[in-house]
């Protein structure tokens, strides 16, 4: 959507599947403030008539109304179809207020847009969004991908419904959404992470090998790939033996520990405040996982006979394989879910299954208190030691803390 120059607060939006007399249909919109708000409303498309004049005369008779303390006319919800509401939703909320806005639109020019982007709002009905279900599964979309696409309609809807652009039923309410698990399970071991890291590091080609030392953070870490690629200097304090990680996926910032071969690992590399600690080629931030890694992976045939995706290797694995040892070596999954930045409870409850041993240890307590009459949290507290010795009266007492 482009501002006309010539009309203030006009607004062009030319369209890429519509079209009128053999070009483009354009859409005209005007914007105006109401008591320090700013709106935005349709006028029309130049098919229908309307042109940057005309528009430029409606606005004006808008902002008469709100001078005269009526509440302007606002576009019915009948008249607004899902392609007009996703304008301006990518307008006035994608492009301002998330990370990746070109994410967003390539979401909805491949999923969602020519199944239903010309139906008005309050036609689209539970049965359609089944219906674009059905059609992307037949083009091969994960189960993950088309929950995407729902929760993108959703969002749509919904800002509409805050703008006061649409009152009535938000169809994704109704429907039975994806069910999946996406869930990474595959972890390293120590030998696999060694040649992991070995493989990774002989094959950066630039001095520094920073590739290799984001490698080394996520294992050491279990951050993020965005995250690293994000860091700057000023988040990294190797007197303190820390790394803050900011704007992360739960939107919450966390702090990670460095450790002493970790430390070695980041020593002599440019850490100016303000700057990118890894900065891609071009500077910049990196936007994907370097080619050099599913390389490496490749020639340690670590994905070799693997087709399930939870269990083949990817940048990823580090992080899981930190929160796995973490779990083998019995730190709690709270402290797990600390380290990590987990959201919630469940992505933590994976690691369950590898500390077998504290759970035993855990319910041994039971059994414990039921026969010797300890307090079970004593108990526990005391790892699982007791004193056999009875008491004259023949009841056993626990051992008195050292």
């Amino acid at each position: 959507m482009e501002r006309v120059k010539k009309y203030t607060g006009v607004y062009a939006y030319t369209s890429t599947t519509k079209r009128h007399q053999g070009r483009p249909d354009v859409c005209f919109y005007v914007t105006i403030k109401n008591q320090g708000k700013k709106e935005r409303h349709k006028i029309g498309w130049r098919s229908e008539g309307v042109d940057a004049a005309y528009a430029s005369q409606k606005r004006t008779e808008l902002l008469n109304q709100v001078r005269l303390g009526e509440q302007p006319r606002v576009r019915p919800k009948e008249g607004l179809t899902l392609q007009e509401a996703w304008i301006l939703y990518y307008e006035n909320h994608c492009r301002t207020n998330t990370k990746t806005p070109q994410k967003m639109f390539s979401r909805w020019k491949c999923l969602v847009k020519d199944e239903l982007g010309g139906k008005m709002l309050s036609e689209i009905s539970p049965l359609d969004l089944e219906t674009l279900k059905a059609t992307l599964q037949e083009q091969g979309k994960s189960p993950k991908t088309i929950e995407t696409a729902l929760a993108l309609i959703r969002s749509i809807y919904r800002k509409a419904e805050l703008w006061d652009l649409y009152r009535g039923k938000i169809p994704t309410d109704r429907i039975q959404w994806p069910r999946y698990d996406n869930q990474r399970q595959r972890w390293l071991t120590p030998q696999e992470a060694r040649a992991l890291l070995q493989e990774v590091q002989g094959r950066c080609r630039d001095p520094q090998r920073l590739f290799w030392r984001m490698c080394m953070i996520a294992l050491y870490t279990g951050l993020r790939f965005s995250e690293i690629a994000n860091l700057r200097g000023e988040q990294l304090n190797l007197a303190a033996g820390t790394i803050r990680a900011q704007n992360t996926k739960s939107g919450r910032d966390r702090t990670v520990f460095i450790t002493g071969e970790l430390e070695q690992v980041l020593t002599n590399i440019p850490m100016q405040p303000g700057h990118l600690v890894f900065p891609a080629r071009n500077g910049g931030v990196h936007k994907e996982v370097p080619g050099l890694f599913p390389r490496a992976v490749k020639a340690l045939g670590l994905n070799d006979g693997v087709d399930d995706r939870k269990h083949k290797v990817v940048f990823h694995t580090l992080r899981h394989t930190f929160g796995s040892w973490l779990a083998i070596s019995g730190v709690p999954l709270f402290w797990i879910a600390r380290l990590m930045g987990h959201s919630n409870q469940e992505t933590t409850e994976r690691y369950s299954h590898l500390c077998p041993d504290m759970q035993r240890h855990a319910v041994d307590c039971i059994d414990t208190a039921f026969h010797h009459g300890i307090t079970p949290g004593l108990w526990f507290s005391l790892g699982g030691r007791q004193n056999t010795n009875p008491d004259p009266d023949g009841d056993t007492e626990p051992a008195s803390p050292a």
